[in-house]
């Protein structure tokens, strides 16, 4: 029986094999040619991300948030807690209050905030509310990597930390504004045109100009932000100028000062900036200024019509200076040319101010020239009179794409005219 047993197993083994043997046939036609399923595609590869962007734009992204208006805000007994949260969502700004050091100068998250604006900007709001809070410690914020962290104002000053502040646009700009020499006006004039300081000594000896600007802006940000607290009186703060960078420590808020006064100062000279046109145009003997006068005003572009001008070698007239001048309102450019036989002008052009119908400019004229000979000329006849003149009352508002001639050298000149060009370029 065991026997029997063991042949029905082998029969049964057999059979099995031979089933699926033909099922897996059956499967092979049954698929023809198809092509395999394709594989699932795989999973992307997990790991950390990093945020690349500089902590000043997250800054400065977290202060444009705090800008935004709220049209009306109505606080009636709103706990502080539930005002953060309302700051936040309007602004889509990240907010971090340190409610340990505020509870323990006994500002509760529940604490009611009573307030009523209309029009305001998320960060007037915020900084009317924490001085509403402040009644026995100062509550302030500071921004932080792109957070508006609000905690006591002895909490942020515990840990002062380090930022750098490129200040090389202000410091370029402050040395605009400085009275210096203009070096292309000596290729303009001839060897002896310049131009000279205003008020200034030409013999005064030279310094270095970048070193005391760099110094003065140092003195404006540590008298203006919490002067006690600069070295080497002060134990917090410290500042070091590197490659058109200052480097700062102090504490958070006072860095946030820092950064505001130089933003302030930037908007100042943006202000302030202003260009304007200048040339000097010599006529020939018996021209007068009517043709130049016609040929301007019937011009789209006053620079491009005078350099043209200056480069027609059959033209009547010849363009000692012609370029637009980038300048700052209340800041003179004098125009000096002392040339030969007597023929010599001393020309300060200042914009004054921007009007509503343009710019404001001021110019004061002194010139010296030679009365032209007219018939035989006598070897004994006395010397032909020098003409002078000296003036200081010419003061016009030119619009954009205007322009006012003055004359420094009249027609009967010997050798011809001179007349200064001042003109406005047209806004973009």
């Amino acid at each position: 029986m065991g026997k029997g047993m063991n042949m029905n197993a082998s029969k049964l083994t057999g059979l099995l094999v031979s089933l699926l043997a033909l099922v897996f046939a059956n499967v092979c036609c049954a698929a023809g040619d198809e092509k395999p399923a394709a594989k699932p595609a795989a999973a992307p590869a997990s790991g950390p991300t990093y945020d690349t962007e500089p902590a000043e734009q997250h800054d400065a992204r977290t202060l444009k948030g705090l800008q935004v208006v709220i049209p009306k805000l109505d606080f009636t007994n709103l706990e502080f807690k539930d005002v953060v949260d309302f700051f936040r969502n309007a602004s889509s700004v990240n907010f971090h209050c340190n409610w340990p050091a505020l509870q323990a100068a006994n500002i509760d998250p529940k604490v009611p905030v009573n307030l009523s604006l209309t029009n305001p900007t998320v960060q007037k709001a915020l900084e009317l509310v924490l001085q509403d809070l402040s009644t026995n410690t100062k509550v302030t914020y500071v921004i932080e990597d792109g957070v508006v962290r609000i905690s006591t104002r002895d909490e942020l000053a515990r840990n002062p930390v380090q930022k750098i502040h490129p200040v090389g646009d202000i410091l370029a700009a402050m040395a605009e504004l400085q009275p210096l020499r203009d070096p292309d006006m000596k290729h303009c004039f001839g060897s002896n045109g310049t131009t000279r300081p205003v008020g200034t000594d030409d013999a005064a000896p030279a310094s270095d100009p970048k070193f005391e600007l760099v110094h003065t802006l140092m003195d404006v940000i540590t008298r203006t932000i919490e002067p006690n607290s600069w070295a080497p009186a002060g134990t917090v703060g410290s500042i070091s100028f590197l490659n058109d960078d200052f480097v700062v420590t102090q504490t958070l808020q006072n860095q946030q000062q820092v950064t505001d006064l130089l933003s302030s100062m930037r908007q100042s000279i943006d202000k302030k900036r202003i260009a304007f046109g200048l040339a000097v145009v010599r006529l020939d003997e018996g021209q007068n200024v009517r043709g130049l006068r016609t040929a301007l005003a019937e011009s789209k572009d006053i620079a491009a019509t005078l350099q043209q001008a200056a480069g027609d070698k059959k033209a009547s007239v010849a363009v000692d200076r012609c370029r637009i001048q980038q300048g700052f309102l209340t800041r003179p450019v004098q125009l000096v040319q002392s040339g030969a036989e007597n023929r010599s002008y001393d020309v300060t052009v200042t914009p004054v101010e921007r009007k509503s119908d343009g710019v404001l400019v001021q110019a004061k004229v002194s010139s010296t020239w030679v009365a032209a000979k007219v018939g035989k000329v006598d070897k004994d006849a006395p010397p032909v009179p020098i003409g002078v003149s000296d003036k200081d009352d010419y003061k016009v508002t030119i619009p954009p794409g205007g322009f006012q001639l003055i004359e420094l050298i009249p027609t009967d000149a010997k050798g011809g005219a001179a007349v200064l060009v001042v003109w406005i370029p047209k806004r973009p």
